[in-house]
């Protein structure tokens, strides 16, 4: 189901007021759709294509998902990089946690 860009703006906006938080697994390049979610969680290839920085350019491309961050007004940016574990970037600055074995 593809939820249009009003749609997803009030339930956004819904889910704020009422103090629940908002993560948004991004299924189009166009992040503004999810302006002020609490969290938009892409992978590294969802990042790449939102921000034109190609995903082997790792620092270039987190750097570029903070200004996405900040744009769109959301508190985290929560970036899955596969083997490398996942970072999360906030207004605090980031945290990366590195995969772990079983």
């Amino acid at each position: 189901m593809r939820w249009s860009a009003e749609l997803c703006e009030r339930v956004i906006r819904a889910a704020r007021r009422a103090g629940v938080p908002v993560l948004a697994d991004p299924k189009s390049p166009d992040f503004s759709k999810y302006s002020g979610a609490t969290t938009v969680c892409p992978n590294l290839g969802e990042l790449a294509t939102a921000t034109g920085v190609a995903a082997h350019e790792t620092e270039a491309l987190l750097a570029a998902g903070e200004t996405l961050r900040m744009e769109h007004d959301l508190q985290f940016l929560t970036v899955t990089m596969s083997e490398k574990g996942i970072r999360v970037l906030s207004e605090a600055g980031g945290y990366h946690s590195p995969t772990r074995g079983a």
